[in-house]
């Protein structure tokens, strides 16, 4: 019997609740490309713009060529789908249209010219002309909304692989703050939460890629789309890294990352997992996303075509994917400047699916797990000293490459075991008395281990503390500090006056000061220091009828 494929990480974290329930339906849809057919149709039936019967295209009023000539631009003066007519630069161009002239022939010169993807299938002057065709629409306000639509026109003739298809791209009029739309809870909400030109840009780069995704081939059955939307998502940071809105996607898989396996082929999927594309990029560049297109343009299963691309860089999936789990844990306060995520800081924390406290003889967790899928385990473990805890802590995921490919339900059986005791089918975590051990259906497991201790510190940090950028200030204890112990935090201003007095519980600080190490700790988070306005503070910490002092300085913008 072979073994599954499982990525084992040992960690520390704070304790927690278990898993909590979450479905799909929890997930949004900017792109509506891959969305159903009876959604695609109800946005055709909303926008209630004329048709041209025999181009099947929509009519606008006005249309203007980009300067390259790669594009031509279908827009609105007057009615629902107008754009601003706002002219700054009075060119007799509307500054909106300007915009959209330039991010596309940008986003182009970059994809075609730099990077080497083909360009999209010509359109045989289905909008007037051979240049590709965008269309500004009002596709944001209202049920449903989206930030853009790449629409199939027809399949090009003869068939030589997967389908590859005409098609041309629907954009937003505006990308208005005022534009609203409703959640799963039929509340309305804003549609877009930033800027109207940084939806703009990053909407410009996703759906141009899936036009050029077209061109390669759209494999039919099984869907792999999740490969699709990771791309396009990624290449919105890859594009224009300043603009932060795939961090929603990041949000939902950090807080729920056991229903949003890589592996099952949901479009969905593809957002949140756009964040392996920072990976890729960052040992790969952008060659292996293009190599897996052209793969993918031979007519190659698309999570075959990732795997074959890794495969030509000396690799394959599977472990580029087992070296990619740590980048899942150094995010949030445990980020470390310079590697993994840029953006690492501004990531949540990832959810465990079950967090226990050590109990003997063993922690046991048995399961089942998608292609792909990821999940996190936790342990807090006592040791001989009773000021101490150390924490073992495991992600696992099935990298079940055959699931992925044939997008069937193979889910792989597992079980964990942590235990105090030796045994013949686990391995010793070094330096403790404690073994542990994952027994599998089949394929391999990959390993990476951090047993991370706690222990006192002598200083405040960050100090100074500067917010929103600092979540959360700590204050050093003695030696003799024992974790859920309380002590009591004063703060003064200058002068010695009290500002603040509390009781705080004894924590260990998962910020990564020291490798293997953690940190022993009073914290205030954000919200307990808000009213707290720039300058310096004195602090005492009284524990156990000893007091220190200490100072620290709070610089707010």
């Amino acid at each position: 019997m072979k073994k599954l494929n499982i990525v084992l990480l040992i960690f520390s974290i704070s304790f927690g609740l278990n898993a909590k329930p979450f479905t799909l339906s929890d997930i949004d849809n900017k792109c509506g490309t891959y969305v159903s057919q009876e959604k695609q149709s109800k946005l055709i039936k909303k926008l209630a713009i004329p048709i041209d019967t025999i181009k099947g295209r929509p009519v606008l009023q006005k249309q203007i060529a980009t300067p390259t000539g790669n594009f031509l631009i279908h827009y609105d003066t007057t009615g629902y789908h107008s754009v601003s007519l706002t002219d700054i630069n009075s060119n007799g161009i509307p500054d909106y249209v300007d915009s959209v002239i330039y991010y596309f022939d940008y986003v182009y010169k970059f994809y075609i010219d730099s990077v080497g993807y083909i360009k999209p299938l010509s359109d045989e002057s289905l909008g007037g002309t051979s240049a590709y065709d965008i269309y500004l629409m009002n596709i944001g306000d209202g049920e449903p909304a989206y930030y853009g639509v790449t629409r199939k026109d027809k399949e090009k003739l003869p068939r030589e692989n997967f389908p590859k298809w005409i098609s041309h791209i629907i954009i937003d009029n505006d990308y208005s703050p005022f534009d609203s739309t409703f959640d799963i809870h039929n509340k309305r909400k804003q549609t877009f939460s930033l800027n109207s030109f940084d939806i703009l840009k990053i909407t410009v780069a996703h759906e141009f890629h899936h036009a050029i995704q077209m061109s390669y081939g759209e494999q039919e059955i099984p869907k792999p789309l999740t490969i699709y939307e990771m791309t396009s998502t990624w290449m919105e940071y890859r594009l224009f890294p300043e603009v932060k809105d795939y961090l929603q996607y990041v949000n939902g898989l950090f807080t729920y990352p056991e229903v949003c396996p890589f592996g099952n082929g949901l479009p969905e999927n593809g957002y949140r997992w756009s964040i392996f594309g920072h990976y890729i990029y960052k040992y790969f560049g952008d060659s292996l996303l293009l190599r897996t297109w052209e793969k993918i343009g031979e007519g190659i299963n698309a999570y075959d075509a990732l795997n074959s691309a890794f495969m030509e860089k000396g690799t394959n999936l599977m472990t580029a994917w087992c070296n990619f789990l740590p980048w899942l844990y150094y995010t949030n306060e445990r980020a470390i400047e310079g590697e993994y995520f840029a953006d690492a800081k501004l990531f949540p924390l990832f959810s465990f699916y079950k967090k226990e406290n050590f109990k003997s003889p063993s922690f046991l967790d048995e399961g089942k797990m998608q292609s792909f899928e990821v999940r996190a385990f936790q342990c807090i473990l006592p040791t001989q000293e009773d000021n101490s805890l150390d924490t073992f802590n495991v992600f696992i995921s099935n990298t079940d490459l055959q699931s992925a490919i044939r997008q069937y339900e193979s889910n792989k059986t597992y079980s964990l075991i942590l235990t105090d005791f030796e045994n013949n089918q686990c391995q010793q975590i070094s330096g403790t008395k404690y073994f542990f051990g994952i027994h599998a259906e089949k394929g391999d497991i990959c390993n990476h281990t951090f047993f991370v201790m706690s222990n006192p510190v002598s200083i405040v940090y960050p100090n100074p503390y500067k917010p929103p950028y600092d979540k959360s200030l700590n204050f050093p204890l003695p030696d003799n500090a024992v974790i859920s112990d309380y002590a009591v935090l004063t703060i003064y201003s200058d002068d010695m006056q009290r500002i603040i007095s509390k009781k705080k519980e004894v924590v260990v600080n998962t910020t990564i000061r020291e490798k293997e190490k953690h940190d022993r700790v009073l914290s205030l988070d954000s919200s307990e220091l808000e009213d707290l306005t720039s300058g310096v503070y004195i602090y005492s910490i009284d524990y156990k009828g000893k007091t220190s002092y200490g100072k620290f300085v709070i610089i707010r913008k």
